[in-house]
């Protein structure tokens, strides 16, 4: 597991709509893991957290582009996806 592989998903995830749709689509941080591992990426929830910690406030809350109803989506809204709650 690795921080480096959370980073560049992070990086990915700010321009790739069809995986932020597959993301959004399902329900738990589980499936979204699975998801991420079908991708190749090889990390926890905890380390793509620690990955958005070294990005500005700036950066996590630029709009990424449209997704979900129309709904801005930035890295802040993608982070959150791996939270439990």
């Amino acid at each position: 597991m690795s921080e480096e592989q959370a980073g560049a998903f992070l990086r990915r995830a700010q321009t790739d709509s069809a995986l932020f749709e597959r993301l959004a689509a399902v329900k738990s941080v589980e499936e979204r893991m699975q998801i991420l591992k079908d991708e190749g990426y090889d990390c926890a929830p905890g380390e793509i957290v620690a990955a958005a910690d070294k990005l500005s406030e700036k950066e996590l809350a630029a709009p990424k582009g449209s997704a979900e109803q129309g709904r801005e989506v930035n890295l802040r809204y993608v982070v959150d996806m791996f939270l439990e709650i």
